[in-house]
């Protein structure tokens, strides 16, 4: 006697069924993946910063003081502009000293914090082709930044710029735009224009600094030392119909510096609040900003790495941006 079976297959209904099935998986998964690999970005970002903090810490403890913020070559002190240095993108050349602000004159130029640094970052031969006596170079100050040519400085500093080592880089940020040769994290300058008002700069790190913990005297635990700056902005536009448009703009140098205060933060400028991630404004000049949702990676004068929230209170935020303001404010 012959054995007949019969094979059963699924019915259309049971198909659609399993493909629904795996389709509402699959859309539960997915952004618990990009939530867990955005945590991994995040954890290693707030590593970055923690090394650049204890980078400038070993850099105290061998020189006595912090590295400046910006270095102004002795030939600048003269209180004259090599031109095309305003933030408004204006010609400066010939700009004499204010005599009565006794502002140091900024310039195309000017060597940011990163370059003290990179020997303590395990960037010897980085650093050593680095020319100290000539202009940093830049190929590109970004939009906004006041300095709008394709490159300038000077080529003996070009390879250094160009070869960005990965701790200045928050990998989030790679994420948007690929690596190129603008750095992710700022120095805390305090209030105003740190890179050019020295007078003035009430943070830890300004133009021709030599901060000493010391002098930080609200708290080397209340005081921030670096904040995220992500070099991806925003710049808003409006066209002659009143239509408005939001770019992302690169903006944040290696370590070249101008009057758009590349390499620093401070929450207020004299002009404008510069509130963390703000997205309705320009934010490009001095602002803290990063690609984490929610808030942005700082590391206090004692070396500890903080997440701070976005929406935090301005007047905290202020408190913990200047060195020795007799506030209390601790770092949320």
């Amino acid at each position: 006697m012959r054995m007949t079976s019969t094979r059963k297959a699924f019915t259309l209904i049971e198909l659609l069924v399993v493909i629904a099935i795996i389709g509402v998986l699959m859309a539960l998964l997915i952004p618990a993946i990009q939530a867990a690999r955005e945590a991994a970005r995040r954890t290693q970002c707030s590593n970055n910063i923690r090394q650049l903090a204890l980078a400038v810490s070993t850099f105290e403890n061998s020189m006595r003081s912090y590295p400046a913020g910006n270095s102004v070559l002795s030939e600048f002190l003269t209180g004259t502009s090599t031109g095309n240095d305003d933030e408004s993108g204006n010609d400066q050349t010939d700009t004499p000293e204010d005599p009565d602000t006794n502002q140091t004159t900024i310039y195309d130029g000017s060597m940011g914090w990163p370059v003290f640094i990179l020997e303590y970052l395990e960037q010897t031969a980085l650093y050593d082709k680095i020319d100290m006596e000539k202009l940093a170079y830049t190929f590109d100050g970004g939009p906004g930044s006041g300095f709008e040519k394709a490159e300038d400085g000077d080529t003996a500093n070009q390879f250094a710029a160009e070869h960005i080592p990965s701790v200045f880089v928050c990998p989030s940020v790679e994420q948007t735009i690929p690596r190129n040769t603008q750095k992710d994290y700022s120095a805390n300058g305090g209030h105003g224009k740190p890179e050019r008002e020295p007078d003035n700069a009430d943070g830890v790190f300004y133009c021709n600094s030599s901060t000493r913990p010391s002098d930080v005297r609200d708290g080397l635990s209340n005081t921030l030392m670096f904040l995220e700056s992500s070099h991806i902005g925003v710049k808003v536009t409006t066209d002659a119909d009143g239509k408005t448009r939001i770019e992302k703009q690169s903006y944040n140098p290696f370590f070249w510096v101008n009057r758009a205060g590349q390499g620093y933060v401070v929450p207020h400028d004299g002009d404008n609040k510069r509130r963390i991630n703000n997205r309705k404004d320009d934010v490009l000049n001095r602002a803290a900003r990063s690609e984490h949702p929610g808030g942005i990676n700082v590391a206090a004068c004692d070396g500890s790495v903080h997440f701070i929230l976005q929406r935090i209170n301005f007047d905290v935020y202020q408190a913990i941006c200047t060195r020795s303001g007799n506030e209390s404010e601790a770092i949320p």
